[in-house]
């Protein structure tokens, strides 16, 4: 049979219960007084879902066990007990109380129920529990039943493992894929919401970072999210992932592994339990169990990778921060603060530059004519004033690829790329026509006193600015308003 080669163990006990039944007239009548033990034994070995399993097998220890009620409960790392399902309806359960009351290993362990341990992969899945039963016969062959059953919850167990990493593998490559063009956390939830509750069988997803909360789906309200958050932390809890309770019950909630100085939380909220309970009284069961323990370690490794994705877009939004402090601390460094050009530093080093190679460049140096008195009338702001509208005046007439730096107080020095002396003369003319109509809301025009010089052959910055500042102060006792070339 095909189940027998896809789970060695699993097929060995059901031949043993074959051979067992077939080599005694006591295991015949033993089949007899169980009626469909066989039949449920077969069904619990194809079971296609945890569901139907537990369906199956608290059927048949139901019957096996002379009617008595069957709980099933989830164990978890923290020894706690979550029921996930019982049989059969609540009405027969009135008379066990205790049956449903059950919440970790210890109070299992103390109460008067008969128990069982439900083992896959050689650890503790969960506990099957029902009233005392004295019938021992039953027990033995609940035993079995119960075999069965657990290996067929490890088999379901490795396929739901398979489908499921190979699910979270498609969603990493698209993740890694996605983050390139994400700016925020919030875009994780906002593109990829519904993609990550369709993978996992849940309503709703949620992400928690630095007090800002994104959600798709159907979530419970922040404040209750919060407030389920504030229990887990007065719990002390260890676990990388949690289930959550009472008004988030439904709810798991992984820890993300992000440097920040609050905790980064993801969620996700399903809203039918794993397997289900009586309607009648299912609402009033906390906790219950609605995730599986594979279920919450791949919720973890999610967590891991959404929380590698969160830091590489930190990195990326640190790394443009970084750069825009780097150009603008830069800039600042090279900005004369009052009239918003170039410095004299980063004047001086553009020109030393421009010197040792073989671009062809002029020099023209001027500054405000009687700056002082304008100073000495109308005040030094009013000077500011008149520096800063200059500044911009000139750089508005010169080319793009053209230097403006403030040599110092009101002179400022012109670099002149690709240009001889001719057509440099022909910009500084042009300059002082336009600086003279320009209005600087003084009563009196304001002018400048230019001068000109052309790169030589061994020039260096210091004879360059030495024959345009000659040429300067030519053009002043000239009388000022004019461009005079410096020899």
């Amino acid at each position: 049979m095909k189940w027998r080669s896809a789970y060695g163990q699993h097929g060995r006990a059901i031949s043993c219960f074959e051979e067992s039944f077939r080599m005694s007239e006591q295991r015949q009548h033993l089949l007899h007084e169980h009626g469909g033990l066989y039949d449920s034994l077969m069904k619990i070995s194809h079971a296609p879902s945890l569901t139907a399993l537990f369906e199956q097998l608290t059927c048949a220890l139901h019957r096996m066990t002379h009617q008595m009620p069957i709980a099933i409960y989830r164990h978890t790392k923290t020894m706690e007990l979550r029921l996930i399902h019982v049989f059969p309806s609540a009405c027969s359960l009135k008379a066990h109380p205790r049956l449903i009351s059950i919440r970790s290993v210890s109070t299992l362990l103390a109460s008067e129920l008969q128990y069982y341990e439900l083992k896959c992969e050689a650890e503790t899945w969960g506990y099957i529990a029902l009233p005392p039963s004295y019938h021992l016969v039953s027990s033995r062959w609940s035993r079995l039943v119960i075999t069965i059953a657990a290996q067929r919850l490890g088999l379901l167990t490795m396929e739901q493992l398979a489908e499921r990493r190979a699910g979270l593998k498609r969603y990493r490559q698209q993740l890694s894929s996605d983050i390139k063009r994400f700016s925020d956390f919030k875009d994780i939830v906002r593109h990829h919401g519904e993609r990550l509750c369709k993978l996992f069988e849940s309503q709703g997803i949620a992400l928690l970072r630095n007090h800002q909360m994104h959600s798709f789906g159907d979530c419970p309200s922040e404040r209750h999210i919060l407030n389920a958050l504030e229990t887990l932390t007065r719990g002390n809890t260890n676990d990388a992932t949690v289930e959550l309770d009472g008004m988030c019950q439904g709810g798991v909630a992984t820890r993300l592994d992000i440097s920040c100085v609050t905790p980064s939380w993801l969620f996700l909220f399903r809203h039918t339990p794993l397997s289900h309970l009586p309607e009648n009284f299912s609402a009033n069961v906390d906790p219950m169990g609605y995730w599986s323990p594979l279920e919450i370690a791949t919720m973890t490794e999610l967590g891991d990778h959404i929380a590698m994705a969160i830091t590489a877009m930190d990195a990326v939004y640190l790394n443009q921060q970084l750069t825009h402090s780097n150009q603008r601390l830069q800039t600042l460094a090279r900005t004369d603060p009052l009239t918003q050009c170039w410095n004299r530093h980063y004047t001086e080093m553009t020109l030393s530059r421009l010197i040792d190679s073989d671009v062809s460049l002029s020099v023209i140096l001027f500054d405000v004519d009687d700056f002082k008195n304008i100073n000495d009338t109308f005040g030094h702001s009013v000077g500011d004033d008149v520096l800063r509208r200059l500044s911009q005046v000139v750089q508005n007439t010169l080319r793009e690829e053209d230097h403006l730096g403030r040599w110092g107080g009101e002179e400022f020095l012109i670099i002149i790329r690709e240009t001889d002396t001719a057509a440099s003369l022909l910009l500084a003319q042009r300059l002082c026509s336009i600086v003279s109509t320009t209005p600087f809301k003084l009563p009196l025009p304001v002018t400048i006193s230019i001068g000109l010089t052309s790169k030589k052959t061994g020039d260096t910055v210091r004879h360059l600015v030495e024959r345009a500042d000659h040429g300067m102060y030519l053009a002043k006792k000239a009388g000022k308003n004019r461009v005079t070339i410096g020899k």
